[in-house]
């Protein structure tokens, strides 16, 4: 009877310790890397108003330049030259590799180009409410409150609640940077082989071989691409 007690009470110590393991707390750079993705996802499919909202909340949570670009990206898509160039800046000034950099100052050259053959004006129109949309001002002129870092700074409480955000207008991209980078998802399925070989002895002398040898085959199949 005590050996039975003794037992439960093993195992539920050890249900307890594995379920707590388990339900870690994720870390604020570990949730921008999931909000990255996510991001990324929405871009190439054409949603880059929330790409851009889950950029901002990932660059918010870890100041990556990585973050930045991609929210410098996803605006420039929207239009908002004078967000996405704000957004490079800020990447840029976040020390990125020598390819991210390149990325980066292309960008902000095509954004700047094409503002001014828009005649765009890529400093803010003037200051917004706390949620970002678009809007039309008394001349007509269409802007947009944005979050985007400014003076090339990573920017403040971009995750949190209500703040007054600058507007910018909005303008025509001429390029779609999206289409430059998706990537191919055509994977479905996979196959291959698996060699081994090996020797030794064990046992009673002549009882077993001294060599072994062999091969597997296997394979995998998507059933569902899109998850």
């Amino acid at each position: 009877m005590n050996r039975l007690a003794l037992g439960l009470a093993l195992t539920t110590s050890l249900s307890v310790t594995l379920s707590a393991t388990y339900a870690h707390a994720e870390t604020q750079a570990e949730i921008a890397a999931a909000e990255n993705e996510e991001g990324k996802n929405l871009m190439f499919a054409g949603n880059y108003k929330g790409a851009s909202d889950k950029f901002r909340s990932a660059a918010d949570r870890a100041p990556e330049a990585k973050y930045y670009f991609n929210l410098c990206t996803s605006l420039y898509q929207q239009g908002i030259f004078g967000a996405a160039l704000t957004a490079c800046n800020a990447g840029d000034n976040l020390s990125p590799d020598p390819k991210l950099k390149e990325k980066i100052q292309k960008t902000q050259e095509k954004i700047k180009s094409d503002a001014a053959g828009q005649h765009i004006d890529l400093a803010p129109t003037g200051a917004g409410g706390g949620a970002a949309g678009p809007e039309t001002g008394n001349g007509g002129t269409t802007t947009m409150g944005q979050d985007a870092p400014h003076d090339g700074q990573p920017p403040q409480n971009l995750g949190g609640g209500p703040v007054s955000q600058p507007q910018y207008a909005v303008g025509r991209p001429t390029q779609n940077l999206i289409a430059v980078v998706k990537p191919e998802q055509s994977y479905v399925w996979t196959l291959g082989i698996d060699l081994y070989g090996g020797g030794g002895r064990i046992g009673q002398s002549g009882a077993f071989g001294q060599t072994s040898g062999g091969f597997r085959l296997k394979g995998d199949y998507m059933v569902n691409p899109a998850a």
